[in-house]
């Protein structure tokens, strides 16, 4: 910026400072002087329009047109050498001129509101020159790009400020996420502890409830066959008894049949002899049928001691049964358990794995997203560049063709002027030829009356 600021020679050289010139281009911003000399200030060149520093490039470019503006801004007339509203050499008569003075006088042209040498273009006043329509046509498009720009950049922003909220929405959803499965697999994991507690203990209860009814029934057993036996032992005392108390009856019956017979005659002592016969048949007939209960009463023991090997045997066969069965429930239940356990091992291990396969997923895209945007910025500052590389481009072509269009003006104005003094110096000589012609009464030039030149605007030249 120095270095252009440093160009500005053809003002400099008119007794003009850097200093003067931008305080009549830009007004925001002290200046710092440096030793006499002058330097711009960052913030100010920072904060000057488009129009502006196009301006001061102009001017720093040695552009006649700028100039001219400049002096008409400042009130310097020397420095205008071309026409500052229509750019085009002073006194030249191409129409600027005219052009000029039909709208400084506020004509309107072609529908067109003109006043004071300016028309109304979206709110902002504009020399009403095919220059100033062209500065104010390129301004107007370039801030239209610049706008567009500014659109894409918030847009882009936007979308930045977007995405990375919904990434803090994704984030904190995973995470959410991530605690509630963590929660359930907890709940989970304690269910089944709890179950395969409660089940220890139905189940050991269970184990001790049989236990204890088996030895219950062990002693009921027990306790039945004893009562048994003793019963027997009782009907193996009532028979012994029984038999003592029958033998008693027969010795004593015997004993008095015997005494009878002593003093019996006749048939009285018959009687008592068949008496002491039937006595003694019905004593042996009784020790008869004792010896048989007495041998019924060994069988009926020994059947009850068969009954009881035998009960007890299949009493001890289902207990056996049974403990193998709640053996097996037990063997069954813990592989019932491990498995469960496992498959929710698996499970939570599975959940992950996937959760953490999302995150790389997650985190791939965002990568790209990341490219994408990176990318998109790369491009956006290449359009910031472009529009600024080519609005100066598009203004060095402007200043170019307009300094071509000052220089032909001058070639014009040159032309115009050696063609005047050409037709001035025509018409003497044609005077001259004239004059002579008149006083020899045509003895020069016999015959020959050359009429007066006229000039470019086709007034006569000499007269």
């Amino acid at each position: 910026m120095q270095g252009a600021l440093g160009a500005l020679a053809p003002l400099t050289q008119l007794g003009f400072s850097g200093q003067e010139i931008l305080e009549q281009v830009s007004a925001p911003g002290p200046l710092t002087n440096v030793g006499g000399d002058w330097q711009v200030g960052e913030n100010q060149w920072l904060n000057m329009t488009q129009e502006q520093k196009g301006q001061i490039g102009r001017l720093a470019g040695g552009s006649p047109y700028a100039m001219a503006q400049f002096g008409q801004q400042i009130g310097r007339t020397d420095l205008q050498t071309v026409d500052p509203i229509s750019g085009m050499a002073i006194g030249s008569n191409w129409g600027g001129d005219i052009l000029g003075a039909r709208v400084n006088a506020g004509q309107t042209l072609g529908g067109t509101q003109v006043q004071g040498g300016q028309v109304t273009l979206g709110g902002q006043q504009v020399d009403f020159t095919q220059w100033g329509l062209q500065d104010y046509q390129s301004q107007e498009r370039y801030q239209d790009q610049l706008k567009q720009q500014q659109f894409s950049w918030q847009q882009f922003n936007m979308t930045g400020a977007w995405q990375q909220q919904q990434r803090g929405f994704e984030d904190t959803g995973r995470g959410m996420q991530y605690a509630w499965q963590q929660t359930q697999f907890a709940f989970q994991q304690e269910g089944f502890d709890m179950g395969d507690r409660q089940w220890h203990e139905q189940f050991g209860q269970r184990r001790s409830q049989f236990e204890a009814s088996t030895q219950f029934q062990r002693e009921g057993m027990d306790i039945q066959f004893g009562r048994q036996m003793t019963q027997l032992d009782w009907q193996g005392e009532d028979l012994a008894f029984g038999g003592q108390q029958a033998a008693l009856q027969y010795g004593f019956g015997m004993e008095d049949i015997q005494e009878n017979l002593r003093y019996a005659t006749g048939r009285e002592r018959k009687q008592l002899m068949k008496q002491q016969q039937r006595q003694t048949l019905m004593y042996g007939m009784g020790q008869a049928q004792r010896e048989t209960q007495e041998g019924r009463l060994d069988t009926r023991r020994e059947w009850a001691e068969e009954d009881r090997e035998r009960e007890q045997s299949f009493f001890e066969q289902k207990i056996s049964w049974t403990e193998q069965e709640m053996d097996m429930a037990l063997r069954h239940h813990e592989e019932d358990q491990d498995l469960q356990q496992r498959r929710m091992d698996a499970t939570r291990g599975n959940f992950e794995e996937e959760f953490q396969f999302q995150g790389q997923r997650i985190d791939a895209e965002r990568k790209y997203q990341d490219e994408q945007r990176d990318f998109q910025k790369d491009q956006l500052q290449f359009q910031d560049q472009q529009i600024d590389k080519w609005r100066d481009y598009e203004v060095a072509v402007t200043d170019m063709n307009r300094s071509l269009d000052l220089q032909m003006s001058g070639f014009k104005t040159a032309f115009d002027t050696l063609f005047a003094e050409w037709g001035t110096m025509l018409n003497g000589v044609t005077e001259f030829i004239n004059t002579v012609n008149s006083a020899t009464g045509g003895a020069y030039i016999t015959g020959t009356t050359y009429p007066p030149i006229s000039g470019p605007s086709g007034s006569p030249q000499g007269h």
